[in-house]
Parts: structure tokens; sequence; C-alpha cells
């Protein structure tokens, strides 16, 4: 009798061996499966998530419903843009290439949403209230999901085989088609603002058109939407005197300048730094007033247009606030002259300029 149960025992472990190994093998196929149905190359900053996160959002998010996938081609980039995270996936397979822009406050936030969206394009249906973004979890909602073209409403469990047999089976959506539910753009509608920027203070340093240099004070209002920027400046530079030629050096002119700018930049942002070129057209104003014994106080002044360009610089200490250096050179589009009564010409004030402007901008 004891003989006669070796055997069967050594067949029962041998059989459960044979179910394990076979469960075994088939796990890791369906793990493999969604590298197949989709070749991902990803580009994130090392804060985000990365390559091989997405692929496994998907893998739960899509579960058995790949086996019958189309193979896509897919490459994804998430860049921060004017204090956001901007994921853009250009999509390709037999047919053509489609691209989705997807736009969110938090980076960790587009891995999920860049799993649903390869999914809806492979054409699996992710009914259920499924959509999450920590791997498919239930009531973690993908931000923009609307936008995604999932319905919650639809679930695999009221369908019949032959029904999600069909949907499986369906093509990719296009990007931008219409379908039976009203048109859904892969942007939120109101998630890129225009901003306000404050410039206070703002201290500078100007070579020209003046004859000496001279410091200023200055601030400014301006907005941004996205990488643009505009911006209105004023500032005072420091007074400064041109002396009459001897023997008349006692009397002379006391030169003022107000200077106001409008310029438009155009940025290009990496984490916490941005660099931005620019182009500028200022309105020059010159104030000349007379001194000297036998001068009477008389002020004239006079204005004129000059045009700019140059660069700035800002540093974030938050995305609310940034400290920021500029330089601008300018042509001058006139060259008054300073000339008393009786003492001749004093000075003629230059046609090129240059100033360096350092300070605080504050964003709302």
């Amino acid at each position: 009798m004891a003989g006669g149960l070796c055997p069967y025992r050594r067949g029962r472990r041998t059989l459960r061996r044979a179910v394990f190994g076979f469960g075994l093998t088939m796990a890791c196929l369906v793990t493999q499966n969604a590298e197949a149905a989709v070749t991902l190359r990803w580009q994130a900053p090392p804060e985000c998530p990365g390559r091989d996160e997405v692929l496994a959002r998907m893998r739960a998010l899509a579960g058995a419903s790949l086996d019958n996938t189309e193979e896509l081609s897919v490459e994804g980039r998430i860049e921060r843009v004017a204090g956001r995270f901007s994921l853009t996936l250009l999509v390709r397979d037999e047919r053509d290439v489609r691209t989705r822009v997807i736009t969110s406050d938090s980076c960790g936030d587009l891995a999920g949403a860049a799993a649903v969206t390869l999914a809806l394009l492979l054409g699996i249906d992710l009914g259920g209230g499924e959509i999450g973004t920590n791997g498919g979890k239930q009531g973690d909602v993908v931000p923009g999901g609307d936008a995604l073209g999932a319905d919650p409403s639809k679930s695999d469990s009221g369908a019949s085989p032959g029904e999600k047999d069909a949907t499986r089976a369906k093509p990719p959506p296009k990007i931008g088609a219409s379908s039976g539910d009203p048109p859904r753009s892969s942007e939120q509608p109101g998630t890129r603002t225009v901003e306000v920027l404050v410039r206070l203070p703002v201290a500078s340093v100007d070579f020209g058109p003046l004859p000496q240099p001279a410091l200023g004070v200055g601030l400014g209002i301006g907005a941004r939407y996205e990488s643009v920027r505009l911006a209105l400046a004023g500032r005072i530079s420091q007074r400064q005197r041109v002396s009459a030629p001897e023997p008349y050096a006692a009397s002379g002119a006391e030169l003022e300048r107000l200077t106001v700018e409008l310029s438009g930049c155009y940025g290009f942002r990496s984490r916490a730094f941005e660099i931005s070129p620019c182009i500028a057209v200022a309105l020059e104003r010159v104030n000349a007033r007379g001194f000297g014994a036998d001068l009477s106080p008389q002020s004239a002044h006079t204005a004129w247009p000059a045009l700019g360009a140059g660069a700035i610089a800002h540093a974030y200490a938050w995305e609310s606030l940034a400290i920021f250096a500029g330089v601008t050179g300018y042509v001058e589009l006139s060259r008054p002259k300073v000339v008393i009564e009786g003492l001749g010409e004093l000075a003629e004030l230059e046609s090129l300029a240059a100033g360096l402007a350092i300070g605080a901008e504050w964003i709302f």
C-alpha cells in the first residue's frame, strides 16, 4: 500500500509545478504585451514619471484588452512651460501621425493621462470608472479625463462577449475626430491664462545717450502668456551736469532723463531659470536747466524715440516671484544738442546707448 502511494504523490507535485509554471508564463506574456503593443520613447525632467511608470499604468488600465490591439510607435516629451507642465505625445501607426498635447500643474498627473491616452488610441475600452493616476485605482480621476474622450458610464461588465470583441477590434480614433459625443479638446479650457507682471523695485545703470553714465530707478507692469512677455516700464536717471568751456566753467546745464519703454520678450525656460531675447521701443525725454551766476535758471526739454534689442534672464525663487537682470542696446533716432545762448554748445547726446537693469518681478 505504501509503495502504491509514492507515485501518486509525485504526480500531484508534478501537476502543481506544471500549473505554477503555466501561470508564470502567462503572466510574463501579459506583462510583455504592453511593450509589444506600444513602442514608447520618453523624455521627461528627472522629477517627472519615467517610461516604465507610464507602461505600468497602461498595463493596469488595459489588462487583457491588449490582446487584440494594433502596435503603435509613440514619442512622449514633458516640458515645463510658463510654470506648468506640458506633455506632447506623437503617435505613429500604419495610417498616419497624430499629436496629443496635455497640460497640467502637476508633473505626476501626466503619467496617468499619458497611459489613458495611449490606451484610448489603441482602441481599448476603459469603462467602469477605473481611470486613475495611480495605476487605474478606483476613484482617482485623471485631470482632463473628459477631454481625453473617456466615458465612465460605459463598462465591460454590462457588455456581451461579442460586444467586447467588437470594441477591441475598433481602429484607434483619430485625434480631433468627432463621434456621437460633443467635440472635445485635448487642452482643458481656461488652463492657459494671462498672468499679470509687476516689476518693483528696479535699479538700472545707463551708458548714453547722456554724456556720463547714470544710475536710475524705475518700475514696470506687464503681462505674460505662456512664453511671451509684454512689459511697459519707466525709469528716471540720476541728474548730471554739463559745464561750459573755460573761462565759463562755473556755468552750465543740469540734465534729467526720463525713459518710457515698451518691450516684448520670448522666454526659454529650464526649471528655475529662464532666458528671453527681447525687442523694445523707447521714448526718451531730457530736460535741461541752466545754472551759474550769470545765467537765469530756465529749463528746456526735448523728446525723441529709440529702438532697442537685448535679453533678460529670470531666476525663479517661487512661481510668483522671480529675480531678473536684463541688458538692452538702443539706437537713438535723434541727437539733441545742449546749447546755452551766449556760451554756445555744451554737449551733443550720443546716438547709441546701453542699459542694464536688475530687479524683482511679481507674477499674479
